[in-house]
């Protein structure tokens, strides 16, 4: 995957970036193709970050046991392990340069999980 993306290469991520927007074939694709690129900048290139693990919210090993979910789209992309044991859900979005991630963007992200949890909580009770 890393080579895929270019960053064994010379490429910068900027110019990564530019690539996923030009050759991506749909909006699916490309923001597969953002969470790669993400995944792999967390864990090799943002060391002050101190991930340990990341992975697609589909293919997190503790899923199931840690949520009680399984792999339908709850609005989490990616889910990484810190160091010290934290998990953090990631919500990756690849817009076009120039345009911004407003509060309506991070609103409907946290929604899904938000009901999901509250959900949860009930069934514990």
């Amino acid at each position: 995957m890393q080579q895929e993306l270019g960053l064994s290469e010379k490429g910068t991520v900027g110019a990564i970036l530019e690539n996923i927007h030009r050759d991506s074939r749909s909006t699916t694709e490309q923001g597969r193709w953002f969470e790669r690129l993400f995944a792999q900048v967390a864990l090799h290139a943002a060391p002050e970050l101190d991930v340990e693990g990341i992975w697609s919210w589909q293919a997190w090993p503790d899923r199931e046991q840690t949520t009680g979910l399984d792999g339908q789209d709850i609005g989490i992309d990616l889910v990484a392990r810190l160091r010290n044991g934290t998990l953090v859900a990631i919500q990756c979005k690849c817009y076009e340069p120039g345009r911004k991630v407003g509060a309506r963007d991070i609103d409907a992200a946290g929604s899904g999980t938000r009901h999901r949890e509250t959900r949860r909580s009930r069934e514990r009770d």
